[in-house]
């Protein structure tokens, strides 16, 4: 089974190279004669990056490892279309290699019909309004540091739903501007490592899904130029699959995800702030936020730094260290712009406690668990390049 596993993601992953070898030949031949950005009426768009990251003791966190991990790449094509008026069509590939395990699919596949500018209707795989990043979750080039905070794009964020979205400008006047998302359908959370105990000690890859999913956002611009304010939320009832298998029925309940945004972006100077939760009855609850503040001193170089901090209840954790359910991270950086489209980023971050930097192997969790204690401060280092076209 696991080599029919890796023979078939051999064929997609050469599948997919194939296929952006070809588009980007194509935009290349076509470059004489038109935009190198279309091809066929098709608009090419990518971004990717490497990054290297070593932590001081035995947790993994972000890209990092105590030995060093140079295993953390990314790449994804987002190809778009409007072949008639009205209707478009958007499909993002991606790509991702973390810690010598790789994954390559689609993020995203949707259509798109124009009514109004009160009302454009969205079928497919679409990607998820929540927040800030979502719906650039892959585009490095547009944040300050290598990563996403995790207490929240790991915890509480999902790259797409499947399903039916609306979206629009419900009022705009002046420099005042209201745009507002509703949809539903199902949403998968971005998937996490976890230990399972019985029958025997192993690492699972656990999935929540929130099925009969309702979500919404509403994102304020105001005549504060660069200033945009806004609240997002979506709900459901939430299964847990455990390598793509049903796991314990404690997960199974209705969920809910809230959270507040807001946004100052200048030419210079970035700040971006956001508080996110998720609750299910009493039994599971969550609370993070981060500070993201850069600014660009020079044309080239831009200083960054960023607090985040979560804080968790949930009662299938308790066997776990309470550091378990607890993240702080104080990270300052340093990034250097060849262009818009092409950065160097070097950070150091400090992390307390343990829900998002963990031990590296299982042994070494099962370790920890039973001695009632992690390795609750970790140091990380990293290095990484990102670029978009």
């Amino acid at each position: 089974m696991d080599g029919d596993c890796d023979i078939l993601e051999f064929l997609l992953i050469s599948f997919l190279l194939l296929s952006i070898w070809s588009v980007l030949w194509m935009a290349i031949a076509t470059a004489r004669i038109g935009d190198a950005a279309t091809v066929g009426g098709v608009q090419i768009h990518g971004f990717g990056g490497w990054a290297y990251g070593m932590t001081n003791n035995e947790n993994n966190y972000l890209m990092g490892s105590e030995d060093g991990n140079y295993d953390y790449v990314n790449f994804s094509m987002n190809l778009s279309a409007n072949p008639y008026d009205r209707f478009s069509a958007y499909v993002q590939l991606g790509f991702n290699e973390e810690f010598s395990e790789s994954e390559v699919g689609i993020d995203y596949a949707f259509a798109e019909w124009y009514v109004n500018d009160a009302l454009s209707i969205r079928a497919g795989k679409v990607k998820a309004p929540f927040l800030l990043y979502t719906e650039i979750y892959d585009v490095g080039t547009l944040r300050p540091f290598f990563d996403l905070p995790p207490s929240i794009y790991q915890q509480f964020a999902a790259e797409a739903y499947k399903g039916i979205g609306f979206t629009g400008a419900l009022f705009s006047s002046g420099q005042w501007e209201l745009r507002y998302d509703v949809y539903g359908g199902e949403l998968a959370l971005l998937p996490q490592t976890s230990p399972e105990m019985l029958p025997e000690p192993r690492l699972t890859e656990e999935t929540p899904i929130m099925k009969n999913m309702i979500g919404g956002r509403v994102l304020l611009q105001t005549p504060v130029d660069g200033l945009t304010v806004g609240v997002s939320g979506y709900g459901g009832e939430g299964d847990l699959y455990s390598d793509g298998q049903p796991a314990e029925a404690e997960f199974d309940a209705s969920y809910l995800f809230f959270g507040a945004s807001a946004e100052y972006l200048q030419d210079r100077f970035w700040l971006r702030a956001e508080y996110a939760g998720q609750q299910a009855a009493d039994a599971y609850k969550f609370h993070a936020l981060y500070l993201e503040p850069a600014y660009k001193f020079t044309d080239h170089f831009q200083a960054v730094m960023r607090y985040e901090w979560l804080d968790g209840e949930a009662d299938w954790l308790e066997k776990f260290p309470e550091s378990f359910l607890d993240h702080q991270d104080f990270a300052f950086g340093l990034n250097y712009w060849f262009n818009p489209m092409m950065v160097v980023k070097v950070a150091y971050h400090i992390v307390q406690d343990n829900r998002c930097a963990q031990p590296a192997t299982l042994e070494d969790f099962i370790q920890a668990t039973q001695q009632g204690k992690f390795e609750e401060e970790t140091n990380l280092f990293s290095l990484g390049i990102q670029f978009s076209f």
